[in-house]
This record gives C-alpha cells, structure tokens and sequence, in this order.
C-alpha cells in the first residue's frame, strides 16, 4: 500500500475514533410497558427517552415520555414511583400541565425530571408512571427500567473528562503515526482549546 494511502486511512480511523471520543454523555430511547397488559388505556404511549443515560445521582435526569390521546386534557397529575429490585425508593407527584402544554390532545411529549438523592446506589431501577385525570381516572401507567451510574460527576466533570480522553487518544496516535502526520493537542478542557500541533516525531 503506498505511504500518502496508508496515511490517509490512519487519519480516517483517528478521526472517527475522535468523533466517539467527543460524544456527549447520551440519552437512550427504552423499552416500555404498561402496567396492565391489554388495557386500552385513552393515553397511549409509544416511547421513553432517558437523559442523561445512565442517570447520574444526586443531578436532574429528564424522563421523555412520547404519547397520544384522543381525549382534551385540561389538568392532571403524575405519580411517578422508583422501585430498586423490590425495594420503593423514590416517589413524586406532579402537576401534568407542568410537564407538557395543556390542553393536552393527539401527540404531546411529557419532559418529567427526577432528582435522585446522591447517597442512591448504582443499578438498574424501575421507574412506574401514572397519569391521573381530573377525577381521578387513570389515563395511562407505564413502567420502564433506568440505569445509575456508579460514580457522580457533574458536567464540568464530565466534560474534563471527555478532554482528558480526548488527549490520551491524540499522545498515544501521535506515537504510532507516520512522521508527516500533525495531531490534535488540546490546551484546555474545551474544543476551543484545542490547535493544530506539530508534526509526529
């Protein structure tokens, strides 16, 4: 192969692995269930969205509900329960039109957040949601599983982090690259930070 071909195929590689390294701490769309299988419940829901994924404890997660409803709602109420293994841990209530826009008719997002006490252990949890009409009918209860990390670290941290990660990549691919090829050296903890550098030696 010759050297400018393998050259450009080590670039490829080290950017794509740059773009994985400089991904944010994501969210995941889950798998969800309703509570009582086969009930026709008049709110539907079709997917659940957890950010950030895993959780972080003791900082906001926001729990995406996408759902549907032939019905015009007005008012209501979550109840929302986190369960760890059988263990309840974690319980709210909240006002529905707090969480999305009312009325509330066809499809409408809820955007829930959970603030888990920081002292909560890392695991997979349950989180079991209940949406109350105006007399108290339910309109809908789903349950869907949520994983916590197993270290807290705020956003700063987390982007520290990602650079950290991010200049590891660069020293170490800067030592296997041909002489020719310039790398990415971060001077601070942001993107902005970062420059073109010198050649590998």
């Amino acid at each position: 192969m010759p050297m400018a071909t393998k050259h450009h195929h080590l670039l490829f590689a080290a950017a794509a692995m740059l773009v994985l390294l400089l991904l944010p701490s994501g969210s995941a769309a889950t798998a969800v269930e309703y509570c009582k299988k086969g009930r026709d419940y008049p709110v539907k829901v079709s997917g659940v969205e957890v950010v950030p994924d895993p959780v972080v404890r003791g900082e906001p997660a926001t729990f995406k509900i996408s759902a549907s409803t032939d019905k015009n709602i007005t008012t209501g109420k979550l109840v929302i329960d986190v369960a760890y293994f059988i263990f309840h841990v974690h319980s709210e209530t909240h006002n529905f039109c707090d969480e999305t826009s009312c009325p509330a008719t066809g499809e409408f997002v809820l955007a829930s957040k959970q603030t888990l006490p920081s002292f909560t252990p890392p695991g997979s949890y349950t989180l079991t949601m209940k949406l109350l009409g105006d007399s108290n009918e339910e309109l809908t209860c789903i349950s869907f599983g949520f994983s916590i990390g197993a270290s807290f670290m705020n956003h700063e941290h987390l982007k520290l982090e990602r650079a950290n990660r991010l200049a590891a990549f660069a020293s170490c691919f800067c030592l296997r690259c041909a002489p020719a090829i310039a790398w990415m050296a971060c001077r601070g903890p942001g993107l902005l930070g970062c420059c073109l550098s010198r050649s590998c030696t």
